[in-house]
């Protein structure tokens, strides 16, 4: 019976192996901070321009927006192959919204004295869990220019630090049978950064208003 020997490891042999052990924690602490920079400056960053599609091809345009008054939105836009009118319908079908779009799990709406509209609602996360909400909306209505909006500006309120937004649909110029659909938002939490929670926004926002989108596609066509 034979027996053999491992080769002894050369001085040059010690030294890569050592160079290995440093290197490659190294390497993967520089790739972790590079991400976590990326997703800092991807939820800091914001434009100060709106990017608009001008094509329903196009598909959805999500970008950090700085407005005017200082307040940094979440912006998504699309544009939509169907009349403001019929959009319009769809978004404010508040107790339809949880049969079609991600995220939400119940919502209740009531008619206020003053016109505005109490949303009581649930939005559901696989990794946050459920967030209930209650916002004050208001409607704006311009049917002579074909523009509708939804506003609602909560403070201080729950789990938030600032809950703030809205859909806006318009005529596209020239035409009345397409429609440029936006949906602004604004969440600031009392136990989160910003840029965190702004980067889960920009994740997510876009699937909602593609999700809007094919509704009124969807109830156009029915």
């Amino acid at each position: 019976m034979s027996t053999t020997n491992p080769t002894p490891l050369t001085d040059a042999s010690r030294q890569k192996r050592a160079r290995k052990r440093i290197y490659i924690p190294l390497i993967l602490l520089l790739l972790l901070l590079i991400s976590a920079v990326g997703i800092y400056l991807r939820g800091t960053w914001a434009d100060s321009v709106e990017k608009t599609p001008s094509r329903p091809e196009e598909g959805t345009v999500t970008q950090l927006l700085k407005k005017p008054d200082g307040n940094v939105v979440v912006r998504c836009a699309v544009v939509v192959d169907a009349r403001p009118q019929e959009v319009w319908a769809v978004i404010i079908d508040y107790e339809g919204h949880p049969k079609f779009l991600p995220y939400v799990s119940k919502v209740k709406a009531s008619k206020q004295a003053d016109g505005q509209f109490l949303i009581d609602g649930i939005t559901h996360s696989s990794l946050w869990g459920d967030w209930p909400f209650q916002s004050l909306v208001t409607h704006t209505e311009k049917p002579e220019t074909m523009q509708y909006a939804t506003h609602w500006n909560e403070v201080d309120k729950d789990l938030f630090k600032v809950s703030r937004g809205g859909w806006r649909v318009r005529a596209i110029e020239k035409s009345n049978q397409q429609s440029l659909l936006v949906f602004e938002l604004q969440i600031e939490l009392k136990d989160y950064p910003n840029f965190l929670v702004r980067n889960v926004v920009m994740d997510r926002l876009y699937t909602i208003v593609e999700a809007m989108r094919d509704e009124a596609l969807r109830r156009k066509g029915a």
